[in-house]
């Protein structure tokens, strides 16, 4: 299953339909690939700041790696729509894995005050 805070089926089916209608609207295509075109480059922009930084591995071109992120991205979009009972947020776990960085922080709060912060490499499993 998937967590519904963090994957809005609605919208993203409004984002499929969109990418479809743009293979016949031109104008819709230039809107959207000039949106897509921006959020790789502001991606590309994170991906250098944090391989200067240490966290994220620096031998791909940060603008190859966002390229692969948002398609994969795109992917996983299109296996849920499909497949409503398929565990986005395990995906996701999986790709942090792979890519050796740790998700974003839950709004959820530590077992204890004095909890240890999760290892980097064991999901936690909810």
């Amino acid at each position: 299953m998937h967590d519904e805070s963090a994957f809005d089926v609605v919208s993203n089916g409004v984002l499929l339909e969109a990418m479809r209608e743009s293979e016949r609207d031109p104008a819709l295509r230039h809107h959207l690939s000039a949106l897509l075109a921006e959020y790789r480059r502001s991606l590309a922009e994170l991906v250098d700041t944090e391989q200067h930084r240490g966290t994220v591995a620096t031998g791909p071109a940060p603008s190859a790696l966002a390229t692969l992120l948002l398609a994969t991205c795109d992917g996983l979009l299109l296996h849920a729509l499909l497949d409503p009972e398929l565990d986005v947020v395990e995906a996701t776990r999986a790709l942090h894995a792979l890519l050796g960085t740790q998700p974003a922080t839950s709004k959820r709060q530590p077992d204890s005050p004095t909890a240890e912060p999760r290892s980097r490499t064991t999901p936690d499993h909810e």
